[in-house]
């Protein structure tokens, strides 16, 4: 091993220029790749969406697959247990997305689509769940504003699947949310969000605003965060009763714990 290296120095002496130039004709660099695939997993100590719990207070295994490109264009599925007290019959959130997204400097937009998707869950009337939402966003450094929009009934909801509380078909409801993510440096970040949910077709008031604060430390690769969400929603119309006859709010103010990392 000594005597091959102590010959390959000798060599390279002697010969250095026209072997390096040898070399680079002989062996070009491979182009950057304009693909870009990742997966990431991740444990919460409760499902919260919009600040309402999807898992009845309780925690989730969620994870996840992207793709994206270099042109902005980018594909996705998501996915977490959810509760099959909320979800009847249902025990499992799968969401696909799409979309596109582009930077310029400090500002950034983000536009796409996402159906929510509950396989096997049904309401009492046999309509699904699922829903499909676009969305379209603007960043600015480390603050964002988001629209989403729900083309579909707002996860199945009419006059048929969810009366009285709704007299007419749900879609056209709307999600406004700023979130921010300011880095205290290379491991730490504080977040902060607020968002506004617009229900229709309701007879009574679902409107709600709910609000998120907390900390992320990043450590190995690993992704810690502590967070504490609340909501002005009517706890009336979001509390429900578990098998044991305990009931929950869905909706009330809770400090959720949670780890991921991205592969």
């Amino acid at each position: 091993m000594i005597r091959n290296k102590l010959f390959a120095v000798a060599v390279a002496g002697a010969f250095a220029i026209p072997w390096a130039a040898f070399a680079e004709d002989a062996a070009p660099a491979a182009p950057a790749s304009p693909h870009t695939f990742t997966s990431n997993v991740g444990f919460v100590s409760d499902y919260s969406f919009r600040g309402i719990s999807q898992t009845m207070g309780e925690a989730a295994v969620q994870g996840g697959f992207d793709y994206s490109h270099t042109s902005g264009a980018y594909l996705g599925i998501w996915g977490s247990n959810v509760s099959s007290t909320q979800f009847t019959d249902g025990n499992l959130e799968a969401d696909w997305y799409g979309g596109w997204t582009k930077t310029w400097g400090d500002w950034g937009v983000n536009v796409g689509g996402l159906y929510y998707y509950y396989p096997g869950a049904e309401l009492s009337n046999g309509d699904k769940y699922d829903t499909f939402e676009g969305y379209g966003s603007v960043s600015w450094k480390w603050i964002s504003v988001k629209l989403s929009y729900a083309f579909t009934d707002y996860f199945g909801c009419n006059e048929n699947s969810c009366a009285p509380a709704f007299n007419s078909s749900s879609d056209g409801s709307t999600y406004v949310e700023a979130n921010a993510t300011y880095p205290i440096n290379d491991a730490f970040s504080i977040t902060g969000h607020v968002g506004h949910q617009t229900i229709e077709g309701t007879s009574v008031d679902l409107d709600y605003t709910d609000y998120k604060i907390g900390v992320n430390y990043l450590y190995n690769g690993f992704n810690f965060g502590l967070a504490y969400k609340d909501t002005d929603a009517k706890s009336s119309l979001y509390t429900l009763a578990k098998t044991n006859g305990d009931t929950v709010d869905l909706s009330e103010g809770k400090v959720i714990a949670s780890v991921s990392k991205t592969f």
